[in-house]
């Protein structure tokens, strides 16, 4: 048989060099092995057996590749996906400028630490944003208040937000002489206005229940229209238990037709912690001095007023 098989190859040889003319001997492979030395292949073309053509598919693998030797321009259109890109692969250098855009953010993974200073404007801010448990305490000055944005609805407790109303006490009795060292209480006994809602009864004046425990402006004056050689004169409103809330005090008195006046916030305890006006002058020489309050409405009176 190997010398059937070296005739048809010697046939064939002698068939090549007589259509190809004197060429120099050349390696070709005899069947089963055999290699004749006088036949080699340089004579091949380059192109001849690279065409890719005569590559099977899907027999170029991995490690016939060389490194490095796949670049941009032999990447089809899409054809990295995210299983083919590493864990933690993709860094700052990767984005475009701009990409980052909101559907590609996950919800709360924005914080504080990412937004820089001042980056939170008025218009990012959404509707009611800001509570008041975002509010710092005492933040909130008066440069931040609408005009009239403070009703009666938001003002603490004690705090009237209304109109303001009052009492307006007064002294029917005539003028009354004072003698010296000695505590005078004006009899009042009208009310020439009550807004307030009080009462006056044996010269006081008595809180409505709806100013009990609330603070009340409490506003006391006489009119002194004749003097004889006054030394020291006092006006003070009291109490319900006789206790000095407000004073005013002339010293070395002797002029006439002067007004003593006295203004003091008072919280009344209770609906018997009345209010009124005690006059006293004082005489270290002996004489007769003598003090006149006058009793006219605009003379001796007690403005006592609240909001309500």
């Amino acid at each position: 048989m190997r010398r059937g098989y070296w005739l048809a190859g010697a046939a064939a040889l002698a068939a090549a060099v007589l259509v190809g003319g004197c060429q120099a001997p050349r390696r070709v492979a005899f069947g089963s092995g055999v290699v004749n030395p006088m036949v080699e292949t340089d004579p091949i073309a380059s192109t001849s057996v690279w065409d890719t053509a005569q590559i099977a598919d899907g027999a170029v693998t991995g490690p016939k590749v060389a490194a490095g030797a796949v670049s941009n321009a032999n990447l089809g259109a899409d054809c990295v996906d995210g299983a083919k890109i590493a864990d933690d692969a993709v860094d700052s250098e990767h984005y475009a400028a701009g990409s980052i855009d909101g559907e590609h953010v996950a919800a709360g993974a924005v914080g504080g630490q990412h937004l820089a200073a001042g980056a939170v404007s008025n218009a990012a801010l959404a509707a009611d944003a800001v509570d008041g448990a975002k509010i710092e305490d005492d933040a909130i000055d008066s440069e931040h208040y609408a005009a009239g944005s403070i009703d009666a609805e938001h003002l603490a407790g004690g705090v009237g937000g209304g109109a303001m109303v009052y009492d307006f006490v007064t002294s029917s009795s005539a003028n009354h002489i004072v003698a010296a060292n000695t505590d005078y209480t004006v009899p009042f006994d009208t009310l020439t206005h009550n807004g307030l809602g009080g009462v006056v009864t044996n010269g006081s004046w008595y809180p409505p229940s709806a100013v009990v425990s609330n603070p009340v402006c409490v506003f006391a004056q006489f009119k002194i229209t004749q003097v004889a050689q006054a030394e020291d004169i006092y006006g003070w409103v009291c109490d319900g238990d006789d206790v000095e809330i407000a004073l005013q005090r002339l010293k070395d008195h002797y002029c006439e037709d002067v007004y003593v006046q006295m203004f003091v916030i008072y919280t009344p305890s209770a609906w018997n912690d009345v209010v009124d006006l005690h006059i006293f002058h004082t005489d270290t020489d002996g004489g007769n001095e003598t003090v006149v309050p006058g009793s006219g409405d605009a003379e001796t009176c007690m403005y006592i007023w609240a909001v309500q």
